[in-house]
């Protein structure tokens, strides 16, 4: 019997998985909650294309991994902008401002990390 290494991603068995709760964020957001636990929450979201949130900041650290559709970020303060499709990971440090639109109908795996971001500590 071999032994797996214990790494975040293997954890995620012993947290609060809540995967059959379906919450409707707006009318073309639709969340899927994974975990959600005092470190931050996890959840696959079915996105529509025209989906929008205007400038707005997060205390942690929130983090998309884009499964498919087309979705366009822009950071506030530097007025920098990238688009992502399936395959790209967005993370924006805790915070920074930010809007983003889904310009392309499709899944995202959307992770808010409440604790303090690694890299600022």
């Amino acid at each position: 019997m071999s032994k797996f290494p214990i790494h975040e991603f293997i954890k995620i068995s012993t947290k609060n998985i809540k995967s059959s709760i379906k919450a409707r964020y707006t009318d073309k957001c639709i969340l899927y909650p994974i975990i959600d636990d005092k470190k931050g929450q996890r959840w696959i979201c079915d996105i529509q294309k025209g989906f929008k949130l205007e400038s707005h900041k997060h205390l942690g650290r929130y983090e998309w991994f884009i499964l498919s559709g087309k979705h366009k970020f822009e950071n506030i303060e530097t007025g920098e902008s990238c688009i992502l499709e399936a395959g790209d990971y967005y993370c924006n440090p805790p915070g920074v401002p930010h809007n983003d639109e889904c310009l392309e109908s499709g899944k995202v795996l959307w992770i808010y990390d409440m604790e303090e971001d690694p890299e600022n500590i």
